[in-house]
Protein backbone atom coordinates (compact mmCIF):
# COMPACT_ATOMS: atom_id res chain seq x y z
CA UNK A 1 0.00 0.00 0.00
CA UNK A 2 2.63 2.48 1.18
CA UNK A 3 4.72 1.56 -2.40
CA UNK A 4 1.52 2.50 -4.50
CA UNK A 5 1.01 5.69 -2.62
CA UNK A 6 4.58 6.39 -3.36
CA UNK A 7 4.32 5.72 -7.04
CA UNK A 8 0.78 7.62 -7.33
CA UNK A 9 2.40 10.82 -5.24
CA UNK A 10 5.88 10.88 -7.40
CA UNK A 11 3.26 11.10 -10.79
CA UNK A 12 1.66 13.88 -9.08
CA UNK A 13 4.70 15.87 -8.67
CA UNK A 14 5.74 15.00 -12.14
CA UNK A 15 2.20 16.05 -14.23
CA UNK A 16 1.44 19.25 -11.54
CA UNK A 17 4.39 20.34 -11.25
CA UNK A 18 4.92 24.14 -11.52
CA UNK A 19 5.23 25.25 -15.10
CA UNK A 20 7.29 28.67 -15.72
CA UNK A 21 6.35 31.58 -14.70
CA UNK A 22 5.49 33.93 -18.10
CA UNK A 23 4.97 36.95 -17.69
CA UNK A 24 1.89 38.39 -20.56
CA UNK A 25 3.78 40.58 -22.80
CA UNK A 26 7.25 40.68 -20.75
CA UNK A 27 9.29 43.37 -22.81
CA UNK A 28 6.53 44.42 -25.37
CA UNK A 29 8.38 46.44 -27.95
CA UNK A 30 6.31 47.91 -30.66
CA UNK A 31 7.53 48.67 -33.95
CA UNK A 32 6.26 49.31 -37.63
CA UNK A 33 6.36 50.84 -41.39
CA UNK A 34 4.27 53.60 -42.50
CA UNK A 35 4.33 53.41 -46.81
CA UNK A 36 2.70 56.18 -48.98
CA UNK A 37 2.26 54.98 -52.32
CA UNK A 38 0.81 57.52 -55.12
CA UNK A 39 0.83 56.69 -58.75
CA UNK A 40 -0.12 58.79 -61.99
CA UNK A 41 -0.27 56.59 -65.27
CA UNK A 42 -1.25 55.48 -68.42
CA UNK A 43 -1.47 53.11 -70.79
CA UNK A 44 -0.20 50.48 -68.41
CA UNK A 45 -3.01 47.39 -69.17
CA UNK A 46 -2.49 47.73 -72.90
CA UNK A 47 -0.20 50.45 -74.46
CA UNK A 48 -3.07 52.25 -76.53
CA UNK A 49 -4.80 55.06 -75.96
CA UNK A 50 -7.34 54.71 -79.36
CA UNK A 51 -10.93 54.08 -78.50
CA UNK A 52 -11.14 50.26 -80.53
CA UNK A 53 -12.93 50.55 -83.84
CA UNK A 54 -12.16 47.07 -85.28
CA UNK A 55 -14.75 45.85 -87.68
CA UNK A 56 -16.46 43.48 -86.87
CA UNK A 57 -16.05 44.32 -82.64
CA UNK A 58 -15.27 40.60 -81.68
CA UNK A 59 -12.21 40.64 -83.33
CA UNK A 60 -11.02 42.32 -80.21
CA UNK A 61 -11.29 40.68 -77.30
CA UNK A 62 -14.00 42.03 -74.64
CA UNK A 63 -11.23 42.35 -72.09
CA UNK A 64 -9.13 44.11 -74.38
CA UNK A 65 -11.84 46.66 -75.38
CA UNK A 66 -12.46 47.52 -71.21
CA UNK A 67 -8.80 48.55 -70.92
CA UNK A 68 -8.24 51.11 -73.76
CA UNK A 69 -7.54 54.56 -72.64
CA UNK A 70 -6.75 53.13 -69.32
CA UNK A 71 -5.62 55.36 -66.73
CA UNK A 72 -4.63 55.06 -63.34
CA UNK A 73 -4.32 58.08 -60.61
CA UNK A 74 -4.74 56.50 -57.12
CA UNK A 75 -2.86 57.21 -53.37
CA UNK A 76 -2.64 53.95 -51.15
CA UNK A 77 -1.72 53.56 -47.56
CA UNK A 78 -0.14 50.57 -45.92
CA UNK A 79 0.29 50.33 -42.35
CA UNK A 80 2.48 47.68 -40.61
CA UNK A 81 2.65 47.27 -37.19
CA UNK A 82 4.67 44.85 -35.32
CA UNK A 83 4.25 43.61 -31.49
CA UNK A 84 7.77 41.51 -30.52
CA UNK A 85 7.74 40.24 -26.61
CA UNK A 86 9.26 37.69 -24.93
CA UNK A 87 6.76 34.59 -24.00
CA UNK A 88 10.31 33.50 -22.23
CA UNK A 89 13.25 34.10 -21.10
CA UNK A 90 14.39 31.90 -24.37
CA UNK A 91 11.24 32.39 -26.37
CA UNK A 92 10.44 34.99 -28.32
CA UNK A 93 6.95 36.12 -30.05
CA UNK A 94 6.02 38.28 -32.50
CA UNK A 95 2.55 39.28 -34.26
CA UNK A 96 2.58 41.62 -37.50
CA UNK A 97 -0.65 42.98 -38.36
CA UNK A 98 -1.53 45.12 -41.84
CA UNK A 99 -3.88 47.71 -42.98
CA UNK A 100 -3.70 48.35 -46.34
CA UNK A 101 -7.31 47.93 -47.97
CA UNK A 102 -8.06 51.51 -48.61
CA UNK A 103 -7.51 54.11 -51.43
CA UNK A 104 -8.03 57.51 -50.72
CA UNK A 105 -10.86 58.69 -51.56
CA UNK A 106 -12.61 55.28 -51.18
CA UNK A 107 -14.56 53.78 -48.19
CA UNK A 108 -12.36 50.92 -48.02
CA UNK A 109 -12.29 46.79 -49.41
CA UNK A 110 -10.44 47.93 -53.20
CA UNK A 111 -7.71 45.80 -52.20
CA UNK A 112 -7.75 42.02 -51.60
CA UNK A 113 -6.51 40.60 -48.11
CA UNK A 114 -3.28 38.89 -49.48
CA UNK A 115 -2.42 35.71 -48.20
CA UNK A 116 -2.57 36.24 -44.41
CA UNK A 117 -6.06 36.26 -42.46
CA UNK A 118 -8.27 39.28 -41.37
CA UNK A 119 -9.27 39.93 -37.81
CA UNK A 120 -12.57 38.91 -38.38
CA UNK A 121 -13.80 35.33 -40.58
CA UNK A 122 -16.08 37.97 -42.72
CA UNK A 123 -14.00 40.73 -43.49
CA UNK A 124 -15.82 43.28 -44.53
CA UNK A 125 -15.21 47.58 -45.42
CA UNK A 126 -14.76 48.14 -41.80
CA UNK A 127 -11.75 48.62 -40.12
CA UNK A 128 -11.59 45.59 -38.05
CA UNK A 129 -12.37 43.33 -41.02
CA UNK A 130 -9.42 44.43 -43.25
CA UNK A 131 -6.78 43.93 -40.83
CA UNK A 132 -4.78 41.49 -41.44
CA UNK A 133 -2.12 38.69 -39.78
CA UNK A 134 0.66 39.00 -41.77
CA UNK A 135 3.05 36.79 -38.84
CA UNK A 136 2.38 35.12 -36.25
CA UNK A 137 5.41 32.72 -34.59
CA UNK A 138 7.77 32.19 -31.89
CA UNK A 139 11.42 31.86 -31.92
CA UNK A 140 13.25 29.34 -29.30
CA UNK A 141 16.83 30.33 -28.80
CA UNK A 142 19.51 27.64 -29.15
CA UNK A 143 17.61 24.21 -29.12
CA UNK A 144 19.87 21.56 -28.35
CA UNK A 145 22.37 24.45 -27.90
CA UNK A 146 22.90 25.19 -30.91
CA UNK A 147 19.58 26.08 -33.28
CA UNK A 148 17.28 28.84 -32.74
CA UNK A 149 14.01 27.30 -34.23
CA UNK A 150 11.19 29.58 -35.59
CA UNK A 151 8.05 28.04 -35.77
CA UNK A 152 4.50 30.03 -37.40
CA UNK A 153 3.91 32.61 -40.34
CA UNK A 154 6.72 34.57 -40.74
CA UNK A 155 8.63 36.57 -43.63
CA UNK A 156 11.58 34.70 -45.68
CA UNK A 157 14.33 35.83 -47.69
CA UNK A 158 16.10 38.86 -49.00
CA UNK A 159 13.39 41.65 -51.10
CA UNK A 160 14.29 41.33 -54.19
CA UNK A 161 15.90 38.14 -54.30
CA UNK A 162 16.04 36.53 -57.64
CA UNK A 163 14.50 32.57 -56.44
CA UNK A 164 12.80 33.10 -53.15
CA UNK A 165 11.01 36.28 -50.92
CA UNK A 166 8.18 36.13 -48.92
CA UNK A 167 7.14 39.35 -47.14
CA UNK A 168 6.93 43.10 -47.69
CA UNK A 169 9.10 43.80 -50.52
CA UNK A 170 11.19 46.99 -50.13
CA UNK A 171 11.32 48.08 -53.56
CA UNK A 172 7.34 49.91 -54.91
CA UNK A 173 4.71 47.09 -55.76
CA UNK A 174 1.57 48.96 -57.32
CA UNK A 175 -1.24 47.52 -54.19
CA UNK A 176 1.76 46.78 -52.21
CA UNK A 177 0.94 42.91 -51.32
CA UNK A 178 2.42 40.80 -48.46
CA UNK A 179 3.16 37.67 -48.85
CA UNK A 180 4.22 35.10 -46.63
CA UNK A 181 4.77 31.24 -45.25
CA UNK A 182 4.06 29.00 -42.55
CA UNK A 183 7.12 27.47 -41.58
CA UNK A 184 9.22 26.14 -39.45
CA UNK A 185 13.06 27.57 -39.68
CA UNK A 186 16.19 26.77 -38.29
CA UNK A 187 19.44 28.86 -37.83
CA UNK A 188 22.83 28.16 -37.16
CA UNK A 189 25.57 30.19 -37.15
CA UNK A 190 29.63 30.85 -36.64
CA UNK A 191 31.94 32.98 -37.25
CA UNK A 192 32.48 32.50 -41.30
CA UNK A 193 28.80 30.41 -41.92
CA UNK A 194 24.89 30.53 -41.34
CA UNK A 195 23.37 28.09 -42.55
CA UNK A 196 19.31 28.44 -42.73
CA UNK A 197 17.08 25.31 -43.32
CA UNK A 198 13.03 26.04 -44.09
CA UNK A 199 10.43 23.63 -44.10
CA UNK A 200 6.66 25.17 -45.03
CA UNK A 201 3.48 25.37 -46.92
CA UNK A 202 2.68 28.16 -49.15
CA UNK A 203 -1.16 26.31 -49.60
CA UNK A 204 -2.67 23.87 -48.19
CA UNK A 205 -6.24 22.01 -47.42
CA UNK A 206 -8.44 22.08 -44.10
CA UNK A 207 -7.73 19.87 -41.66
CA UNK A 208 -8.77 16.22 -42.97
CA UNK A 209 -8.69 13.87 -45.88
CA UNK A 210 -6.36 16.06 -48.97
CA UNK A 211 -9.48 17.22 -51.16
CA UNK A 212 -9.69 19.39 -54.53
CA UNK A 213 -6.95 22.27 -52.80
CA UNK A 214 -3.54 21.48 -54.93
CA UNK A 215 -1.37 21.97 -51.55
CA UNK A 216 1.79 23.72 -52.41
CA UNK A 217 5.39 22.68 -49.89
CA UNK A 218 8.69 24.47 -50.05
CA UNK A 219 11.40 23.40 -48.21
CA UNK A 220 15.05 24.39 -48.70
CA UNK A 221 18.13 25.53 -47.63
CA UNK A 222 20.78 28.30 -47.79
CA UNK A 223 24.47 28.30 -46.64
CA UNK A 224 25.96 31.59 -46.20
CA UNK A 225 29.82 32.85 -46.17
CA UNK A 226 29.67 35.93 -44.06
CA UNK A 227 32.78 37.00 -45.44
CA UNK A 228 33.46 40.95 -44.98
CA UNK A 229 32.77 44.01 -46.75
CA UNK A 230 34.90 42.79 -49.64
CA UNK A 231 33.79 39.83 -50.56
CA UNK A 232 30.84 37.07 -49.32
CA UNK A 233 28.85 34.32 -51.14
CA UNK A 234 26.30 31.49 -50.80
CA UNK A 235 24.91 28.46 -52.04
CA UNK A 236 20.94 27.60 -51.89
CA UNK A 237 18.80 24.60 -52.68
CA UNK A 238 14.66 24.72 -52.58
CA UNK A 239 12.56 22.21 -53.18
CA UNK A 240 8.80 23.30 -54.33
CA UNK A 241 6.30 20.41 -54.34
CA UNK A 242 2.78 20.46 -55.80
CA UNK A 243 0.52 17.63 -54.88
CA UNK A 244 -1.41 17.11 -57.37
CA UNK A 245 -5.03 15.80 -56.77
CA UNK A 246 -5.68 12.95 -59.03
CA UNK A 247 -5.44 9.15 -57.87
CA UNK A 248 -2.61 8.43 -56.27
CA UNK A 249 0.20 7.47 -58.08
CA UNK A 250 -1.47 8.46 -61.04
CA UNK A 251 0.91 9.44 -63.66
CA UNK A 252 -0.77 12.90 -65.80
CA UNK A 253 -2.31 12.85 -68.91
CA UNK A 254 -3.80 14.59 -72.21
CA UNK A 255 -7.47 13.96 -70.62
CA UNK A 256 -6.12 16.81 -69.24
CA UNK A 257 -5.17 15.44 -65.87
CA UNK A 258 -2.58 16.27 -63.70
CA UNK A 259 -2.54 12.66 -62.09
CA UNK A 260 -1.89 12.06 -58.40
CA UNK A 261 2.10 12.22 -58.61
CA UNK A 262 3.99 15.69 -57.49
CA UNK A 263 5.20 18.26 -59.29
CA UNK A 264 8.45 18.42 -58.18
CA UNK A 265 10.72 21.88 -58.82
CA UNK A 266 14.31 21.56 -57.72
CA UNK A 267 16.13 25.27 -57.38
CA UNK A 268 20.30 25.04 -56.90
CA UNK A 269 22.16 28.49 -56.87
CA UNK A 270 25.37 30.00 -56.07
CA UNK A 271 25.67 33.56 -55.26
CA UNK A 272 28.76 35.92 -54.69
CA UNK A 273 30.14 39.60 -54.33
CA UNK A 274 33.40 41.03 -54.81
CA UNK A 275 34.37 44.63 -53.72
CA UNK A 276 36.96 46.95 -53.28
CA UNK A 277 38.49 50.55 -54.15
CA UNK A 278 35.26 51.41 -55.35
CA UNK A 279 34.11 48.96 -57.77
CA UNK A 280 31.67 46.06 -56.88
CA UNK A 281 30.71 42.98 -58.70
CA UNK A 282 27.47 40.82 -57.96
CA UNK A 283 26.83 37.72 -59.57
CA UNK A 284 23.88 34.62 -59.09
CA UNK A 285 23.37 31.01 -61.51
CA UNK A 286 20.67 28.92 -60.50
CA UNK A 287 19.88 25.96 -62.57
CA UNK A 288 16.24 24.10 -62.09
CA UNK A 289 15.77 20.21 -61.58
CA UNK A 290 13.24 17.89 -60.61
CA UNK A 291 9.94 16.66 -62.39
CA UNK A 292 7.50 18.64 -63.87
CA UNK A 293 3.62 17.16 -63.80
CA UNK A 294 0.65 19.36 -65.05
CA UNK A 295 -2.68 19.23 -66.32
CA UNK A 296 -1.79 20.42 -70.21
CA UNK A 297 -4.65 22.74 -71.50
CA UNK A 298 -4.51 21.10 -75.34
CA UNK A 299 -2.81 18.29 -77.03
CA UNK A 300 0.59 20.66 -77.81
CA UNK A 301 1.84 20.64 -74.41
CA UNK A 302 3.71 17.92 -72.79
CA UNK A 303 1.93 16.43 -69.37
CA UNK A 304 5.13 15.64 -67.95
CA UNK A 305 9.01 16.85 -68.71
CA UNK A 306 11.83 17.15 -66.77
CA UNK A 307 12.80 20.98 -65.43
CA UNK A 308 15.60 22.25 -66.93
CA UNK A 309 15.78 25.65 -66.67
CA UNK A 310 18.44 27.98 -66.04
CA UNK A 311 19.36 31.46 -64.92
CA UNK A 312 22.03 34.03 -64.81
CA UNK A 313 22.02 37.40 -62.96
CA UNK A 314 25.10 39.80 -62.89
CA UNK A 315 25.72 43.56 -61.59
CA UNK A 316 28.83 45.59 -61.90
CA UNK A 317 29.65 48.92 -60.98
CA UNK A 318 31.99 51.80 -59.63
CA UNK A 319 31.09 54.23 -56.38
CA UNK A 320 33.16 57.40 -56.05
CA UNK A 321 32.81 59.59 -52.57
CA UNK A 322 34.28 62.56 -51.70
CA UNK A 323 33.54 65.17 -49.04
CA UNK A 324 33.43 68.30 -51.31
CA UNK A 325 31.92 66.36 -54.87
CA UNK A 326 29.66 64.08 -52.95
CA UNK A 327 28.54 60.82 -54.22
CA UNK A 328 28.50 59.70 -57.61
CA UNK A 329 28.29 55.85 -59.47
CA UNK A 330 27.85 54.17 -62.30
CA UNK A 331 26.20 50.74 -63.05
CA UNK A 332 25.26 47.80 -65.15
CA UNK A 333 22.87 45.15 -65.10
CA UNK A 334 22.44 41.45 -67.11
CA UNK A 335 19.87 38.98 -65.90
CA UNK A 336 18.37 35.74 -68.44
CA UNK A 337 16.42 33.59 -67.74
CA UNK A 338 15.87 30.21 -70.11
CA UNK A 339 12.86 29.81 -71.43
CA UNK A 340 11.08 26.91 -72.77
CA UNK A 341 11.92 25.67 -75.96
CA UNK A 342 9.24 22.97 -77.52
CA UNK A 343 6.41 22.11 -75.23
CA UNK A 344 5.66 18.53 -76.68
CA UNK A 345 9.32 17.37 -75.52
CA UNK A 346 9.99 15.71 -72.17
CA UNK A 347 12.20 18.78 -70.96
CA UNK A 348 10.77 21.92 -69.84
CA UNK A 349 13.56 23.95 -70.22
CA UNK A 350 12.24 26.99 -69.12
CA UNK A 351 13.55 28.43 -66.17
CA UNK A 352 10.97 28.49 -62.91
CA UNK A 353 11.72 30.59 -59.83
CA UNK A 354 10.23 29.35 -56.27
CA UNK A 355 8.94 32.91 -54.95
CA UNK A 356 10.95 35.55 -57.15
CA UNK A 357 10.74 39.32 -56.14
CA UNK A 358 13.26 40.69 -58.93
CA UNK A 359 12.06 43.34 -60.57
CA UNK A 360 13.35 45.36 -62.24
CA UNK A 361 12.80 49.43 -63.45
CA UNK A 362 10.58 52.13 -62.14
CA UNK A 363 7.16 51.20 -64.41
CA UNK A 364 7.92 47.13 -65.30
CA UNK A 365 9.23 46.57 -61.54
CA UNK A 366 6.26 48.97 -60.12
CA UNK A 367 4.01 46.30 -62.50
CA UNK A 368 5.22 43.11 -62.02
CA UNK A 369 2.40 40.87 -62.13
CA UNK A 370 0.51 40.29 -58.51
CA UNK A 371 -3.07 38.93 -57.91
CA UNK A 372 -3.43 41.70 -55.39
CA UNK A 373 -4.49 44.26 -57.28
CA UNK A 374 -5.34 42.50 -61.01
CA UNK A 375 -3.35 45.54 -63.07
CA UNK A 376 0.10 44.36 -64.58
CA UNK A 377 2.17 45.79 -67.36
CA UNK A 378 0.58 44.90 -70.87
CA UNK A 379 -1.84 42.40 -69.33
CA UNK A 380 -3.51 42.33 -72.67
CA UNK A 381 -0.66 40.51 -74.35
CA UNK A 382 -0.50 37.43 -71.98
CA UNK A 383 -4.20 37.38 -72.50
CA UNK A 384 -4.85 37.49 -76.32
CA UNK A 385 -4.25 33.89 -77.04
CA UNK A 386 -7.65 33.24 -77.79
CA UNK A 387 -7.46 36.54 -80.50
CA UNK A 388 -4.31 34.97 -82.03
CA UNK A 389 -4.42 32.93 -85.14
CA UNK A 390 -4.30 28.95 -83.71
CA UNK A 391 -1.14 27.95 -83.38
CA UNK A 392 0.44 30.42 -82.26
CA UNK A 393 3.93 29.96 -80.41
CA UNK A 394 3.26 29.72 -76.94
CA UNK A 395 4.57 33.29 -75.15
CA UNK A 396 5.26 30.93 -71.97
CA UNK A 397 4.99 33.26 -68.82
CA UNK A 398 3.66 35.77 -70.33
CA UNK A 399 5.17 38.55 -72.48
CA UNK A 400 4.68 41.37 -69.67
CA UNK A 401 3.98 41.55 -66.11
CA UNK A 402 5.78 39.00 -64.33
CA UNK A 403 8.10 39.29 -61.49
CA UNK A 404 11.66 36.98 -61.92
CA UNK A 405 13.69 36.11 -64.87
CA UNK A 406 11.22 33.46 -66.57
CA UNK A 407 11.78 33.48 -70.06
CA UNK A 408 13.85 36.79 -70.05
CA UNK A 409 16.88 38.84 -71.05
CA UNK A 410 16.71 41.88 -69.05
CA UNK A 411 19.90 44.49 -69.15
CA UNK A 412 19.95 47.74 -67.92
CA UNK A 413 22.26 50.43 -66.45
CA UNK A 414 22.50 53.96 -64.41
CA UNK A 415 23.89 56.59 -62.81
CA UNK A 416 23.66 57.83 -59.74
CA UNK A 417 24.52 61.09 -58.07
CA UNK A 418 24.42 62.87 -54.52
CA UNK A 419 25.77 66.40 -54.25
CA UNK A 420 28.25 67.43 -51.37
CA UNK A 421 26.12 70.38 -50.38
CA UNK A 422 22.75 68.06 -50.07
CA UNK A 423 23.81 64.73 -49.02
CA UNK A 424 20.57 63.49 -48.55
CA UNK A 425 19.27 63.99 -52.09
CA UNK A 426 20.09 61.31 -54.65
CA UNK A 427 19.16 61.94 -58.47
CA UNK A 428 19.17 58.57 -60.61
CA UNK A 429 18.84 57.94 -64.19
CA UNK A 430 18.43 54.57 -65.70
CA UNK A 431 17.57 52.66 -69.08
CA UNK A 432 16.16 48.96 -69.14
CA UNK A 433 15.65 46.42 -72.24
CA UNK A 434 13.58 43.41 -71.55
CA UNK A 435 12.65 40.93 -74.47
CA UNK A 436 11.62 37.13 -74.02
CA UNK A 437 14.43 34.43 -74.03
CA UNK A 438 12.49 32.06 -76.80
CA UNK A 439 8.95 31.37 -77.72
CA UNK A 440 7.64 27.96 -77.28
CA UNK A 441 7.87 25.82 -80.55
CA UNK A 442 4.14 24.53 -81.25
CA UNK A 443 3.67 21.84 -82.91
CA UNK A 444 2.29 23.20 -87.25
CA UNK A 445 2.14 26.59 -85.81
CA UNK A 446 1.75 30.00 -87.35
CA UNK A 447 4.27 33.07 -85.84
CA UNK A 448 1.51 35.81 -85.76
CA UNK A 449 4.20 37.51 -83.31
CA UNK A 450 6.47 37.13 -86.50
CA UNK A 451 9.55 36.52 -85.06
CA UNK A 452 9.49 39.57 -82.45
CA UNK A 453 10.30 38.91 -79.08
CA UNK A 454 11.51 42.37 -77.98
CA UNK A 455 9.21 43.71 -75.09
CA UNK A 456 9.91 47.33 -74.92
CA UNK A 457 12.53 49.27 -73.01
CA UNK A 458 12.18 51.71 -70.19
CA UNK A 459 13.74 55.01 -69.14
CA UNK A 460 13.53 56.33 -65.51
CA UNK A 461 14.38 59.80 -63.68
CA UNK A 462 14.27 59.25 -59.92
CA UNK A 463 14.89 61.34 -56.90
CA UNK A 464 15.22 60.36 -53.41
CA UNK A 465 15.21 62.38 -50.65
CA UNK A 466 16.56 60.51 -47.12
CA UNK A 467 14.87 62.96 -44.71
CA UNK A 468 16.44 60.88 -41.64
CA UNK A 469 17.53 57.22 -41.19
CA UNK A 470 13.91 55.97 -40.88
CA UNK A 471 12.00 58.76 -43.04
CA UNK A 472 12.58 58.87 -47.03
CA UNK A 473 10.84 59.95 -49.47
CA UNK A 474 11.04 59.11 -53.59
CA UNK A 475 9.81 60.43 -56.97
CA UNK A 476 10.33 60.47 -60.14
CA UNK A 477 9.13 59.67 -63.90
CA UNK A 478 9.67 56.99 -66.54
CA UNK A 479 8.46 56.22 -69.77
CA UNK A 480 7.79 52.75 -71.31
CA UNK A 481 8.39 51.95 -75.15
CA UNK A 482 6.68 49.07 -76.35
CA UNK A 483 9.09 46.55 -78.62
CA UNK A 484 7.79 44.47 -81.62
CA UNK A 485 6.30 41.94 -79.19
CA UNK A 486 3.44 44.18 -78.27
CA UNK A 487 2.87 45.72 -81.12
CA UNK A 488 2.36 42.47 -83.30
CA UNK A 489 0.30 41.36 -80.69
CA UNK A 490 -2.11 44.48 -80.35
CA UNK A 491 -2.02 44.24 -84.79
CA UNK A 492 -3.13 40.58 -84.55
CA UNK A 493 -5.33 41.07 -81.92
CA UNK A 494 -7.21 44.04 -83.83
CA UNK A 495 -6.59 43.52 -87.34
CA UNK A 496 -8.23 46.70 -88.99
CA UNK A 497 -6.15 48.92 -86.33
CA UNK A 498 -8.31 49.74 -83.82
CA UNK A 499 -6.19 49.26 -81.25
CA UNK A 500 -2.84 50.83 -82.24
CA UNK A 501 0.09 50.62 -79.88
CA UNK A 502 1.94 53.61 -77.89
CA UNK A 503 3.82 54.29 -74.88
CA UNK A 504 2.97 53.92 -71.15
CA UNK A 505 4.14 56.72 -69.20
CA UNK A 506 3.92 57.10 -64.90
CA UNK A 507 4.96 59.55 -62.19
CA UNK A 508 5.02 58.58 -58.75
CA UNK A 509 5.77 59.95 -55.09
CA UNK A 510 6.22 57.35 -52.38
CA UNK A 511 6.66 58.17 -48.68
CA UNK A 512 8.96 55.53 -46.01
CA UNK A 513 8.13 55.86 -42.36
CA UNK A 514 9.98 53.41 -39.98
CA UNK A 515 8.92 53.83 -36.25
Amino acid sequence: MKKSLGIAASLALVWSGQPAQAELLKNLRLSGQLDIQATSANNIADFSTRATADSPPGNVPAGIRTNNNDRIGDTQTRVMLHLDWDLLDDVHSRITLRKSDRTWGTTGGTTAAGTGQTLTATGGSNVLGNVVVDEAHVKIDKVAGQVDLTLGRQSYGSSGDLIIYYGPSDKAWYGMPVTALDSARADWNNEWLGVTGVAGKVTGHPIGLAGAVSDIDVTGMNIALKGNENYSGATYVYNQMTHNVGASGAPPSNVPSAGGKADMLYVAGLKMKLAGAGFWWRGEYAQDFGDNRISPANTNIAPASHYDGYAFLTNLGYKYESESAGMASVWGEYGLGSGRQNSRENQNDGFVAINSDYRPGSIYGRFAANAVTGVSLGMNVANQAGALPAGSPVVNTGANGAAGLSNRQIWGGGVRYSPGFANKLVAAVSFWDYRLDRFTNVPNGTNALQGNKHIGSELDVDFIWTHSENVAFATGWGTFQPGGLIKEANRAASPSGGLGTNPASMVYFDTRIKF
